[in-house]
């Protein structure tokens, strides 16, 4: 069937029952710790290479890649290095390794801390990257680290720029309500609760446009990304003042998206650099500035 439609060849298939069944949560699989599994990593090697084409497929495979974008200026002679704080831990650990590639390809340092472990921010940072995660697993943990609270909004206060998505967002509000209720203090820096429910709030990709200056870019700078989240803010943005504005492929209209507060930018919409080839250069500007 495949043949007679001009289609790529069936490869193999993968049986019920072949493989280990992996862990799932609310927001899908729990996520991988490779240093715990590399058993599984051998069964699925045993397996894929006894079901699969793999000489096929890898010769399916062999073409050009398809060209990127030239990076952005590097960091010239007596033009200060940028550093980019990252949140990566149990907490927060949602991030396209591209989107990181990019940023470094264009003279962002890298600088990993846990809002979960750490008391204080990194010395010397341009910027804060909250990405996504399980906030709500570790709430009690993240309220009580209220020494970093104070770091995160006074570097705020001071003109750092952050950007959140997701479970960033829910870290920079001011507090969360787990899903019993509990209310956790969070860093206080958005003025909205974030409330985890039962059933999804949104799932799917989205298309996005700036409409007020950001670390993406000047109004009218479009990007791509996706929401994936069970929990809602108590404040949605506000359509006459949202600084992005989304909607679905299928969707005729946008809606505004995001919260927007001197140099800090919160979504729900986790970006992928991929739709916007000059989001790494317009980063690296932002922090600069």
């Amino acid at each position: 069937a495949l043949a007679s439609a001009d289609l790529p060849p069936l490869l193999g298939a993968l049986p019920k029952g072949a493989v280990p069944e992996l862990p799932e949560r609310h927001l899908g699989l729990v996520s991988a710790e490779p240093e715990k599994n590399q058993e599984l990593y051998t069964r699925l090697g045993e397996v894929i290479s006894r079901e699969i084409d793999l000489d096929t497929l890898l010769e399916r495979c062999r073409r050009p890649r398809p060209t990127t974008p030239a990076p952005g200026p590097k960091t010239g002679p007596g033009r200060k290095k940028l550093k980019l704080g990252l949140a990566r831990d149990r907490a927060f650990q949602f991030y396209y390794a591209d989107n990181l590639d990019r940023l470094r390809e264009n003279g962002i340092e890298i600088v990993e801390f846990s809002p979960l472990a750490d008391r204080r921010l990194p010395a010397g940072l341009d910027g804060l990257y909250l990405g996504g995660g399980y906030p709500e697993l570790y709430a009690e943990r993240l309220s009580a680290n209220r020494d970093l609270h104070r770091e995160i909004a006074a570097f705020a206060a001071d003109g750092g720029a952050i950007y959140a998505e997701c479970g960033g967002l829910m870290y920079l509000s001011r507090e969360l309500l787990d899903l019993e209720g509990k209310r956790w203090p969070m860093c206080g820096i958005l003025e909205l609760s974030t409330t985890m429910g039962k059933r999804r709030f949104r799932l799917g990709y989205v298309e996005v446009e700036n409409q007020r200056e950001t670390i993406f870019g000047p109004p009218g700078t479009g990007w791509r990304g996706h929401e994936f989240h069970w929990s809602a803010p108590d404040l949605q943005p506000n359509p006459g003042h949202a600084p992005l504005r989304c909607r679905r492929p299928a969707e005729n209209r946008f809606r505004p998206a995001g919260y927007l507060i001197n140099r800090v930018l919160a979504t729900y919409i986790h970006a992928h650099f991929g739709s916007c080839p000059e989001a790494p250069a317009n980063w690296a500007r932002f922090l600069r500035a």
